[in-house]
């Protein structure tokens, strides 16, 4: 696998996309929608544990027509972006700590919605598609059962003294488990608290911001 980074960064952020940057977990309701014949279903399977996370989005997006693909990317483009992450951003490479996104979904979807601010992103982790066939193809660097991404192999291909993770989902708890400070909400909130595993719990990115200045005061880059 690709070390994305030689240099050792003394603090680095990973943050999930869908439902942690945008308010809604835009890759399942984009799934429920161009997938609806069998997206019940396969929820279904997964929520029973007969299948992985990795094997049932893989199962759905693979039955999408390409052609429906124009129209999923602009699915995302309107989606609301969760308070205060644009500061965070700014804040962030004020201090020179890199921000970097791992997501599950799209990397389409990733660098759509924020267009505007890529230039202050250090990188994106996400599958990508290959629409040469007659439904969706997707390719991931990163894939390992039960994931589709697996975010924790992401974050060892960087080196860092203190990393920091935010996330909301089951597919977020790797991530999670590998960090030095952990920013949790929703489902996985729920895990890592039932787990007795430490984690700051956020609303939205100012929360993470002021955490984050009292965490490191005289951090200066």
């Amino acid at each position: 696998m690709a070390q994305y980074a030689k240099k050792p960064y003394d603090r680095i952020v990973f943050c999930d996309f869908d439902g942690t940057i945008t308010e809604h977990d835009t890759f399942a309701q984009m799934l429920s929608k161009f997938a609806s014949a069998r997206f019940a279903e396969v929820r279904e399977l997964i929520r029973n544990r007969q299948i992985s996370i990795r094997q049932g989005v893989r199962t759905l997006l693979e039955s999408i027509p390409s052609k429906k693909y124009p129209e999923i990317i602009d699915h995302i483009r309107h989606e609301p972006i969760r308070a205060g992450f644009e500061e965070l951003l700014y804040w962030l490479k004020s201090v020179n700590v890199p921000f970097i996104i791992i997501s599950g979904g799209l990397q389409d979807f990733v660098t759509t919605r924020l267009e505007k601010f890529l230039d202050d992103i250090h990188a994106v982790h996400a599958p990508i598609v290959n629409l040469e066939h007659n439904t969706i193809e997707v390719i991931s660097e990163y894939e390992k059962d039960p994931e589709l991404m697996a975010k924790a192999d992401v974050m060892a291909a960087y080196t860092w003294k203190e990393a920091v993770s935010i996330g909301n989902a089951s597919s977020d708890i790797n991530m999670s488990l590998a960090a030095s400070v952990v920013f949790a909400r929703d489902v996985l909130k729920d895990y890592l608290q039932n787990q007795k595993i430490p984690f700051r719990q956020w609303n939205d990115f100012f929360d993470i911001q002021r955490q984050l200045a009292q965490l490191w005061p005289s951090f200066k880059g």
